[in-house]
């Protein structure tokens, strides 16, 4: 049975098959969970990313976008979410798309079943953790996937999201520490 999990911590000391963070428009590691895995990983993490918008042949990515990160020696999978625009507006659809979309691709990785991820679009992107967590709770994981880990970094944004899920009647579990 998939389980999901409200975990606050750093995204850097995840363990998981792969994770997802956001990301903006031009693919800078600039912010929060972006600029800890830099922090972590260095500039060839930076110059992973701008290969993987290159390779699109455009300068910006538009909002929802899911880009494969390549895996290097430090770190495994990755996938980066254009959670907002250059105005840093989000929407609960493009972000829904968008982990649906990651989930999917995921799914298909052979020996991929545990996945954490960020609060797409809470950080620089004007959603609120309460919407991004009635997402969360609502997503279906695809088989195989056995795990979908919400890692958020701040303690009062962690408590907003428990309260979230417990109100929804959520399933998911809720570690409060670090990762």
């Amino acid at each position: 049975m998939a389980v999901k999990v409200i975990r606050q911590g750093d995204i850097v000391d995840a363990v998981a098959d792969a994770i997802v963070f956001s990301t903006n428009e031009h693919l800078f590691l600039s912010g929060g969970a972006g600029a800890s895995l830099l922090g972590k990983h260095g500039d060839a993490l930076q110059k992973a990313m701008h290969r993987a918008l290159a390779g699109t042949g455009r300068k910006v990515a538009m909002r929802g976008e899911v880009f494969e990160i390549e895996p290097q020696g430090t770190w495994g999978r990755m996938f980066a979410v254009v959670a907002a625009n250059g105005f840093y507006e989000t929407s609960r659809e493009d972000t829904s798309r968008a982990i649906t979309g990651v989930l999917g691709r995921c799914a298909e990785i052979p020996g991929l079943r545990t996945i954490a991820m960020t609060a797409l679009g809470t950080g620089y992107g004007n959603m609120e953790i309460e919407d991004f967590v009635e997402i969360f709770c609502a997503v279906e994981l695809p088989s195989p996937i056995e795990e979908l880990e919400l890692v958020i970094h701040g303690y009062i944004f962690f408590k907003a999201a428990c309260k979230t899920s417990e109100a929804l009647g959520s399933s998911a579990r809720l570690i409060a520490g670090s990762v």
